[in-house]
């Protein structure tokens, strides 16, 4: 599976697709790249989310997960519904999970984070943007910097907009020097 793509017009048409997709790819066992573009705004993000989750619980094969979710409602409990899938995912070696804009607090952050040590991360991409995402978030994030894969090479973020201050960065900065592999870093913070 390279890409999906949910807007809100025909979405139960793309899940439904989405779902036969899942069915093909379960009985290959082929996927090795997913990739979800949200475009949709609805209060509904958070069950659609979570059907696609449970659909992909047992494709563990997945090395490539993307989700972009721009100015979408997802919120908290959305973050779990995908800490889940990267739960389900142990071979995850590069991961971008890109959702600024969104409802998002600290609790949604943990959540994210949470998985991302026991995964062989080589490549992490985040974006929280314009979130609600505060310097209580920033140290969890720290904590599992501290812990992620010593094959990390490249290591994007984006808080731009956000209530974190010195302190959130600073805990950001000194868990990224932790990183020994550590190649490419990007790093978007407030102005």
């Amino acid at each position: 599976i390279k890409q999906y793509i949910f807007p809100e017009k025909n979405l139960r048409d793309n899940l439904q697709g989405f779902t036969q997709k899942i069915v093909e790819m379960k009985s290959e066992n082929t996927a090795t790249a997913l990739e979800f573009i949200f475009y949709e705004s609805s209060d509904e993000i958070q069950s659609k989310l979570k059907r696609i989750v449970d659909l992909l619980s047992d494709v563990t094969s997945i090395t490539n997960f993307q989700l972009d979710a721009l100015n979408t409602k997802i919120n908290d409990q959305g973050c779990a519904i995908i800490s889940k899938q990267l739960r389900n995912s142990p071979f995850i070696t590069v991961c971008s999970i890109w959702i600024p804009g969104t409802v998002i607090t600290d609790i949604g952050l943990m959540f994210l984070v949470s998985e991302l040590p026991y995964l062989p991360l080589q490549d992490l991409s985040l974006g929280f943007a314009k979130t609600s995402i505060t310097d209580r978030g920033m140290i969890a994030l720290s904590e599992s910097l501290r812990q992620i894969s010593s094959d990390c090479q490249s290591f994007e973020m984006n808080i731009y907009k956000t209530s974190v201050s010195d302190r959130g960065v600073f805990a950001i900065i000194e868990a990224i020097w932790s990183i020994p592999s550590l190649k490419k870093l990007t790093l978007h913070f407030n102005a």
